[in-house]
């Protein structure tokens, strides 16, 4: 339940950040470019990747895909709970996720890993960068507000 939570809230900073459609669409690019500025996030930021999150919402179309009609066959089992340590190469060949509990990870067959201490690394430092953005609005918009330093 809370790696879906997590998933989720990833999902949404994506799309904020990085939203679809962001060439074709002069607002959405304008915005995201704003707050990438502000929060000094680049293309590389790891909240630019959905590919772990689109797979695991999106299971039936994994399931569904055309290019990967064999799928169903060779994939028995969704997902299993193991250790690093007890993983084999049948686990990965037979089933879709593989939650390793002992480091925290979910491996995809089709999405790679997905280590969950990273993503909340990269969680707690986008907070840290959001903080620092809002502590320094009135500093950096003092001229377009027209606020003076005493004011501040």
């Amino acid at each position: 339940m809370h790696l879906e939570a997590t998933l989720a809230v990833l999902g949404r900073l994506s799309l904020v950040l990085f939203p679809q459609g962001e060439d074709s669409h002069p607002q959405r690019h304008e915005r995201a470019e704003q707050l990438r500025a502000v929060l000094q996030i680049d293309d590389r930021h790891s909240l630019r990747d959905r590919l772990f999150r689109n797979k695991w919402f999106h299971h039936d179309e994994v399931l569904d895909d055309e290019v990967l009609d064999d799928l169903p066959e060779s994939f028995q089992h969704a997902q299993r709970f193991t250790s690093r340590e007890r993983i084999t190469d049948a686990d990965q060949q037979t089933c879709i996720r593989l939650c390793l509990i002992d480091d925290q990870t979910v491996i995809h067959a089709i999405a790679g890993e997905f280590n969950i201490p990273s993503v909340a690394d990269d969680l707690r430092e986008l907070e840290q960068r959001i903080d620092r953005a809002i502590n320094t609005w009135a500093d950096r918009d003092a001229a377009e507000l027209r606020i003076s330093g005493d004011d501040v």
